[in-house]
Formats: structure tokens, sequence, C-alpha cells
């Protein structure tokens, strides 16, 4: 059943017509949506339209889709409504949806880039394939290709459950253009979209002796063997974060890696995860300077156990906030980084300076390296092949899933480094 009448009058026709503020009288089409599930009260599905003629074809695409046994849209609530109560139901079936969370806020539910399409503000009713695509050609402006196709992912994902509880009656996501992605790697999370990036940033050797430096700074110290593990051990952050005091062998020298910390959500909480391949567990021997940090560090940190007294907790991390919880994602960690990267000179972007208070001091530029966290173990595998290392024993020290992998994600390390090959040319040939 299906009531279209000019905005303003009753349905009887008796009133005032309603005019927009163009000027202009709206028609209003009303159609049945059957009862709700729950509180079986009548519900009905209305939008208004600058004619007749589009109110009549709404109207029959509504009545359409009823005979088809799919409910019209009855919902008003917006797109990051409905994802915020989605990612509540989907967190408690999995075992994290940090990276969910922070790909969503950034991009629908909290967008911060001038210019981005806000989708997250439209209806969940109203949502249409060119909504996606605007903002895929957004992110496609600024370089983030790789970005979009896991955006994609997870819209499509939460979509698919609108439509299965009737919610939508299809998928508007599932239309969109998404460019394609040269990578043969799938991303499924945030590590495996760093690890698999088909552009591998890494500090030169210059660049990376002065980050360790600068990393020595007495501002630094509770992090400072991080940074050593980080780079000169290449292991992924999730791994250093999960190591504790019994995978430290200070005799042979390596640390052991056994599992992956992974953060529960934005607001807090961490698990400790299964390794990200087979070949993830592994022992990984280090520099002698970075066992000297760890010994460094473990001392430190006894002195801030005794300070903590009963509030420490003594879960046996390396790494710990001051209260004995793993670090994890602290934003503690991304400071000192970010201040270890502008110390060492690495390339990054000042903003404004900002305007001098009134009272009080004037806060610092802020500094956005170049770099991120991630690039450290780009790097520890960038220097190992340029020093001549074995492409074998350089996967099997960082964990890849294979040495395939690693001359996939890494032969332009040795392809711009040609001049060995000529040297050996030279060698065989010049007397020829």
């Amino acid at each position: 059943m299906a009531s279209i009448w000019k905005r303003g009058l009753k349905q009887d026709g008796t009133g005032t017509p309603w005019l927009d503020k163009d000027g202009h009288v709206r028609w209003e089409a009303q159609v049945y949506a059957g009862q709700h599930p729950t509180t079986r009260r009548l519900q009905f599905v209305r939008k208004s339209f600058l004619r007749k003629a589009d109110a009549e074809a709404w109207a029959e695409e509504q009545q359409g889709l009823k005979r088809s046994n799919l409910r019209p849209v009855t919902t008003r609530e917006t797109f990051a409504q409905y994802l915020t109560g989605w990612l509540r139901v989907y967190g408690a079936q999995v075992d994290s949806i940090y990276n969910y969370e922070k790909t969503l806020g950034k991009w629908i539910l909290n967008p911060q880039q001038r210019g981005m399409p806000h989708i997250g503000a439209k209806h969940l009713r109203d949502l249409e394939v060119g909504d996606f695509n605007n903002l895929y050609v957004f992110m496609l402006g600024r370089g983030l290709s790789r970005g979009i196709g896991y955006l994609h992912g997870i819209l499509k994902r939460a979509l698919n459950a609108a439509v299965k509880e009737g919610t939508l009656p299809r998928n508007p996501a599932t239309f969109a253009t998404v460019p394609k992605v040269r990578s043969k790697s799938e991303i499924v999370t945030e590590a495996d979209e760093d690890e698999a990036s088909s552009v591998v940033r890494s500090l030169t050797q210059e660049q990376a002796s002065n980050f360790l430096a600068a990393a020595r700074d007495e501002q630094e110290r509770p992090y400072t063997a991080l940074w050593y593990v980080l780079l000169t051990g290449g292991l992924r952050p999730g791994e250093a974060l999960a190591l504790k005091w019994r995978h430290v062998d200070f005799e042979k020298g390596e640390v052991r890696v056994r599992a992956n910390l992974t953060r529960l959500g934005l607001k807090g909480g961490w698990k400790l995860k299964q390794p990200k391949t087979e070949n993830s567990r592994r022992e990984v021997p280090l520099p002698s300077v970075t066992m000297q940090e760890l010994r460094a560090w473990k001392k430190r940190q006894a002195e801030e156990r005794l300070a903590a007294g009963p509030a420490w907790s003594d879960d046996g991390f390396v790494f710990t906030t001051r209260a004995g919880a793993p670090l994890g994602a602290a934003k503690q960690v991304h400071n000192s980084f970010r201040r270890v990267c502008e110390r060492a000179k690495l390339p990054g972007t000042y903003g404004p300076e900002p305007q001098k208070p009134k009272h009080g001091p004037t806060a610092e530029r802020s500094f956005t390296p170049a770099f991120r966290v991630y690039d450290l173990r780009h790097s520890s595998v960038t220097l190992a092949l340029l020093n001549g290392e074995d492409l074998l024993k350089v996967s099997r020290r960082h964990g890849h899933k294979s040495p395939m992998f690693t001359a996939d994600r890494y032969g332009h390390v040795k392809a711009a480094d040609t001049r060995s090959t000529a040297d050996i040319m030279e060698r065989l040939f010049a007397h020829n």
C-alpha cells in the first residue's frame, strides 16, 4: 500500500502546501513496510520528492521490494551510527577490532582531512554507489590506493550484515569501483598492509646510525632498547612488544619470538596472539650493542618496579609502562619515535609556528616524520641485503613466509645496486 500527496496537505487534500527553501512544492510518498518484528507496531517508510512522477516511481520500487520478500529501508540512523553498532557486535565475534576502529574512524566516523566526502553523515537508507566512489577517488588522489582496498573490504562486510538483517535491500558498496592494486598479497590487517606494501621505505645506513645515536638521549631511555631491537633485529612491532624476559637469552645474545601483541580496541586492552606466519617463531641473534641496551633497560625497569610497588603488573614483559603493563601502541612510544626522528634530522614535515600564549611557555612546533615505526623493520631487511647478506638468511631472520616473499617485497634493493654485477663482469671478461 502506497500513498502520495503534496507535502503540507493531508492525505484527504485539506491544508496548506509546504514550500521548500526554493519555493517549490514537495511531494510526499509513503509505503507500508510491515510490522516491527519485536514491538509489532506498524512501520512505514517515507520520502519527499520535487516531482510527483519521482514519488510514484520510488513508491513502485519499494512495493517491488515487498513483492520480492525484502523489507523497504525504515531505519533513520546514519551510516556512522550503523557502523558504530556493527563494530560492537562484530567485536564480540573476533579477537580484535582495533584496525577496523582506526580505519573507520579515520575515513567514515570522524573524517579529519579537508574536502573529504563525509559519507558517515548520510542516512543508511540513502547510501548510493557514487558515495563510495567519491570517497575512493579522494583517497586515490592522496596516493592511498592500498588503503582503499582495505577500507572497501570492511565496508562490504558491514553492509552485508545489514542486508542479511533486512535493514538494506542491497549492498551499495558491492558495486563501487575499487582501484586495482599491483601487489599479489591480500591485505587482512594493518600489519599485513605494512608488510605487503608496494612501497618499502627504509633508512639509509647513515640515517640508521643517526637514529640509534639520537635514541640514546636520556629523554628516550625508557624506549631506547625498543628502538635498538626493532632496527637491529628487524622484529615486527607487535613481536617486540610481546617479548618477555624469559625470551631474552643474554648468554647467546638473542631473543626468541613466540607471540604477537595485538590491541583489542581503541579504548585499550591487549592480547597475545600466535605469530603472524609459520616462520615467525624464530630465534633472532642481536648485536652486542642491542644486548647492552636490553641489560641497561632491565636494570632501569627493576627500579620502576620498586617505585610502583603493589601497583606493578608483573607479567614479565620486556617493554612496559611505569605500571608494568605492556606498552602496546602507547602514545608515548609514538611521541618518542617522533622526537628521535627529529633529533636525528630524518626527513619529515613541520607544522605551522605555534602562537605565543599570553601566559606560560610557547608550545613546540609539531614534527611529522616521513618514516613509520614499521619502517625500522624494512630498514633492517634493506640494510642486510645491501651489505651482501644471503636472501635465505634474511628471510628466515625476519620471519617472512618464504624467500620468494622477501625477493618480491625487497627485490628493488638488489636491482638498484647493480654496480657489483658490473664489477663481476669486468673481472670475468676484462682480458677477452
